[in-house]
């Protein structure tokens, strides 16, 4: 039996790897990727605003993902070493800690049409795993702005 899909021009085929958070899955596109780490808890440093890691001379500046969505949030792992995703935009780098890498694919993405969701911050849109689970793509860009007014935020506020 064969099974056609139609792509509507707002779909795109993308490399991506997928990465648990809680009992999330989301995608982290794969070009938007610098590198994936793994980190001792006692290397993550910390300043007023923000934690960062220092890797190979380079500062990078690292958030909790859950963070970025303001999903329910706790401490970092209680594990002694952290999962973090390095992304790059034109001009910058920040690492995104996750709980759990899953893999690495290709995944359909479909953009937000609905215009509830269309100028959803910091998402490029939605793609359904083989299993039937829906998940949301990560737009690194769209991120690094979110977390770029949210320190501004921070240090007009204090």
């Amino acid at each position: 039996m064969l099974i056609t899909m139609p792509l509507s021009q707002t779909a795109i085929i993308k490399n991506s790897l997928l990465v648990q958070v809680k009992s999330e899955c989301f995608a982290v596109l794969s070009e938007d990727i610098v590198e994936i780490v793994a980190v001792a808890k006692e290397n993550i440093k910390s300043t007023i605003e923000s934690k960062y890691i220092v890797i190979r001379d380079e500062i990078i500046k690292i958030t909790e993902f859950a963070n970025i969505f303001n999903t329910n949030s706790y401490p970092l792992s209680q594990t002694d070493i952290i999962s973090i995703v390095i992304v790059n935009t034109t001009d910058s780098k920040v690492g995104l800690i996750v709980d759990k890498i899953i893999n690495e694919q290709k995944i359909v993405i479909k953009k937000f049409d609905n215009i509830f969701l269309s100028d959803t911050e910091g998402l490029r849109g939605i793609s359904i795993l083989g299993n039937g689970k829906a998940i949301l793509v990560l737009d690194a860009s769209k991120v690094m702005n979110m977390l770029d007014t949210k320190d501004r935020q921070y240090l007009t506020a204090n």
